[in-house]
């Protein structure tokens, strides 16, 4: 089985054996046929036939033209495109589940996934799936229906926001390694404190006032956002699980009973 996730910065294909995940490649966004190639390489010696889950997320990325790639060379391998109608999560929102979220097919297929991939590694308790991309979602599934989230801009969005406020501000570069200070003593230290421990502080409160029990790190900035949130948020709870949304698609295709709610 293939599981792809096509985001707004990034794409990433997860080759899933047996339910057990074989390899994971990615590529930028811009660049599809990268991801293909890699994936297709590693495909080579795979069973004659597979079948792919698409959850595009962005706008960009064009289902239809990336399975007539894929088929040129693999022709007998078969396509799903995930919509919320396929992942086995009852929808709800704050007044309960039979009110239900309004207009779920707005809602990114990715996060519902990884949503859904959050409850099924740490069943029966309320839980928060954080994807930390080009914009950082805060998702909550509690009594094992999706309620909702939040949406706050990602870390390199809010680093591109500060020449717009002032021209004495520069574009900061992230160095995705080292947590930043506080307090600082440089312009440059000062903007990068800001934008980093404003989206920890993000978390933080979603994650106390929804009363999740277990929080789970995706997305490209994941890394960097668990190395801060540790300090704050005990081992028990905080899980960094980089295939989060891979991983949803993989429980669907493999393990999941279809929801006809």
């Amino acid at each position: 089985m293939i599981a792809l996730d096509a985001g707004n910065t990034r794409i990433k294909i997860g080759y899933y054996n047996n339910g057990q995940k074989n390899t994971v490649v990615f590529a930028d966004a811009g660049s599809p046929g990268d991801a293909l190639q890699q994936v297709l390489h590693v495909l080579h010696s795979a069973a004659e036939t597979q079948h792919w889950y698409l959850a595009p997320t962005n706008c960009r990325f064009h289902c239809d033209s990336f399975i007539q790639s894929v088929r040129k060379v693999r022709p007998n391998d078969t396509f799903e495109t995930l919509t919320y109608r396929q992942i086995p999560l009852p929808l709800s929102n704050r007044h309960g589940v039979s009110k239900g979220i309004a207009q779920p097919e707005k809602i990114g297929i990715d996060r519902l996934l990884g949503a859904y991939a959050a409850s099924v590694l740490r069943p029966n308790v309320p839980v928060l799936a954080a994807d930390a991309g080009s914009a950082v979602t805060i998702d909550l599934v509690r009594d094992g229906s999706y309620c909702g989230g939040a949406t706050v801009p990602g870390l390199r969005f809010l680093a591109d926001t500060f020449p717009r406020i002032s021209e004495r501000l520069m574009r900061i570069d992230l160095p995705m390694q080292t947590i930043p200070p506080y307090p600082c003593c440089s312009t440059e230290e000062s903007m990068l404190s800001g934008l980093y421990w404003t989206v920890i502080g993000a978390i933080r409160q979603f994650a106390e006032l929804s009363g999740a029990e277990a929080i789970f790190l995706t997305g490209g900035d994941s890394n960097w956002l668990y190395a801060g949130l540790q300090r704050y948020i005990s081992a028990e709870r905080l899980v960094l699980q980089p295939d989060l949304v891979l991983d949803g698609i993989n429980y669907i295709g493999n393990y999941a009973p279809p929801y006809s709610g």
